[in-house]
């Protein structure tokens, strides 16, 4: 055998041993980009999605409760969205008769994909980034019995794909391994796509978007004095003429988290912003601040989601008659109290001003609303949420509930009757009855026969009968 041929096999015996060795390490890589890019971000969107249901969310995270809530209401109320939006779940299939609808569906869907999509993907997001938070923050305690396990198998994969790639890193890299990393890079693309589609019902692909340095979109992105600028109003206790100006020029939407007081003049100026409004520690507001923040219209969304015209004022504690009547003529979204802060009682006369509201959507977290006041709430022609109301007893309100374009009813009611329990499963909605604390055997077949996921979380006590209606449908949700 000559020298060239001895060479040769060499030479291909190299090359084969480090295509190997690249092929290898382009295998890890890629499992390291589908667990950071598909795995974990759908274990977080069950975490986010677990806590959100279980009202169990820590008051430091309330802020991705209001948003998330605040996104699914404006993709109910979107032009062509009924009442059996998915709502964000993940699992596929579902009924023959769902199936059917959407097939039938098939070509509205496809010209409205595009809105829906930046919707739903936006929702889904926030799902992800609220259980990644909630993560990073409690650790295990967060995580859902079901999803631990997952959750500790994938971070520990992670963990060692990371210290193998590290270790094999060293020096130069060679041709063959040039060629794989811009394999690996083409992966790790596909690897981004793979999961907003898989955020999207039916794999729709998001809508392009223009992306900023850092991969942050372009109205996140904000200067250095701008970053400075927003201190000096998002955590002041109090702001005056000159700073309301200044938030509402910066065009961000406009989150107080620590105002404590407000004048009627600075309520004006911040009414003028185009974006959302939001006071998540104002405890209680005059008559007069009501009339100014009534005013306020918003502005149209960037992404296309809906117009940006929510005015939040979850961190009142009371509702007096007075800034209930000026507060009816807002127009947009309008969200008072929270459900972890809910307001104790609304006034009959609250109650009738509110029900006269022009609000376009009207989320209201109240304990306690008399029969009158409920029935004058029930004349309120907005889509309206009740989700901390403790008893439900306005046949005219309940139907107004089932009748909204949420998609889902929320109360927290501790028992329900049979005519409420057949109303809400009539209503092919959503139930978030997690304050229900026992049911009756009637009332547990009804619950069993929904097509829709009902979260009973609560439930303390229940016939042995009711318990096994409700176990047949794997939609409901037990403690």
């Amino acid at each position: 055998m000559s020298w060239k041929t001895t060479g040769a096999k060499a030479t291909v015996n190299r090359t084969a041993s480090l295509l190997g060795n690249a092929a290898a390490k382009a295998k890890k890589q890629a499992e390291l980009v589908s667990l950071n890019t598909v795995t974990l971000p759908r274990l977080y969107h069950a975490v986010g999605k677990h806590l959100l249901a279980a009202e169990k969310l820590p008051p430091d995270l309330e802020q991705h409760r209001t948003l998330i809530r605040q996104l699914e209401a404006r993709n109910a109320a979107a032009p062509g969205k009924g009442v059996e939006s998915s709502g964000g779940d993940f699992r596929q299939g579902g009924f023959a008769a769902k199936a059917a609808s959407l097939a039938r569906g098939a070509a509205e869907a496809a010209v409205k994909a595009g809105g829906d999509a930046a919707r739903t993907a936006q929702i889904q997001a926030e799902y992800v980034s609220l259980g990644k938070a909630a993560v990073e923050k409690y650790g295990d305690k967060a995580l859902p019995s079901g999803e631990l396990e997952k959750y500790q198998a994938a971070v520990a994969r992670r963990d060692r794909l990371v210290a193998e790639l590290s270790d094999g890193e060293s020096g130069k890299p060679s041709w063959a391994l040039r060629y794989v990393g811009f394999a690996v890079a083409l992966v790790g693309f596909l690897g981004i796509v793979t999961v907003g589609r898989s955020l999207l019902p039916g794999g729709a692909v998001r809508p392009p978007t223009v992306t900023a340095p850092q991969g942050q979109p372009d109205w996140l992105v904000s200067s250095k004095e701008d970053a400075e600028a927003d201190r000096e109003w998002r955590h002041a206790k109090t702001i005056d003429e000159r700073t309301a100006r200044q938030a509402v020029s910066s065009g961000n939407d406009l989150v107080f988290s620590s105002l404590r007081t407000l004048t009627p003049k600075v309520a004006a100026i911040l009414a003028g912003a185009r974006s959302d409004l939001s006071f998540p520690s104002l405890p209680s507001i005059t008559p007069q601040v009501a009339e100014a923040l009534a005013t306020h219209r918003g502005g149209e969304s960037r992404t296309g989601i809906g117009p940006l015209d929510s005015l939040g004022l979850q961190g009142l504690r009371e509702l007096p008659d007075g800034v209930a009547s000026e507060l009816a003529s807002h127009r947009g979204e309008l969200s008072i109290g929270t459900e972890s802060r809910p307001i104790a009682r609304l006034s009959d006369s609250a109650a009738a001003a509110l029900g006269r509201s022009q609000a376009r959507v009207l989320e209201l977290y109240v304990e306690k609303i008399s029969k009158a006041g409920q029935d004058a709430l029930a004349a309120y022609g907005g889509d309206l949420a009740l989700p901390s109301l403790v008893s439900i007893d306005s046949t005219a309100l309940l139907g107004r509930l089932c009748k909204g374009k949420r998609p889902e009813v929320a109360l927290a009611v501790k028992s329900l009757t049979l005519h409420q329990a057949l109303c809400l499963v009539d209503s092919r909605k959503d139930l978030r009855l997690n304050k229900l604390e026992t049911v009756s055997p009637e009332v547990g077949e009804v619950l069993s026969l929904s097509r829709r996921d009902v979260m009973l979380l609560g439930l303390k006590k229940a016939p042995e009968a009711a318990l096994k209606m409700l176990r047949t449908n794997p939609r409901v949700s037990l403690p």
